[in-house]
């Protein structure tokens, strides 16, 4: 069942379907947002999963933890998963190699691979945005004050 499909048997269900279909698409779109890092998905992408199909058409409660795995498997989602995870590693690797050279030496470093422009400190602090996107609560509050965030 293609994503159009299932908006059209939606339309002729009515407004209740309309709304469930709504509300399922805003609440997954907020957890995959939180969870995935990706804040671009598209109503068409998050129809496609099956807890959405479930949630619309036989009336069962979403498992939102299910429906974000299960968006981890609509091709356009995994690309753009893989890429997110590809210049984090790219990142990782260019903060590693920097750690200790001296200034002049990163400068030298940013400019053999196209970094200008990419401080050296913004490395780091996009480092620093991709652990405490992961945390919460208190373990956030921890983490910021220890790395002198806070």
């Amino acid at each position: 069942m293609t994503s159009q499909s299932i908006q059209t048997i939606v339309e002729v269900l009515g407004p209740s379907s309309v709304t469930a279909l709504v509300e399922a698409t805003n609440k997954i779109a907020v957890v995959a947002a939180h969870e995935l890092g990706l804040n671009d998905l598209t109503p068409d992408e998050i129809v496609q999963i099956e807890s959405v199909k479930l949630h619309v058409l036989a009336d069962m409660d979403v498992d939102l933890s299910k429906a974000v795995n299960e968006l981890r498997a609509i091709p356009s989602v995994a690309a753009r998963l893989k890429a997110k995870e590809d210049a984090a590693r790219v990142a990782r690797g260019h903060e590693d190699a920097i750690a200790n050279l001296r200034p002049s030496e990163r400068m030298t470093y940013a400019r053999q691979h196209g970094l200008t422009g990419t401080s050296p400190e913004k490395l780091v602090a996009s480092d620093h945005v991709n652990v405490l996107s992961k945390l919460e609560g208190k373990a956030k509050l921890d983490y910021a004050r220890k790395h002198g965030l806070a």
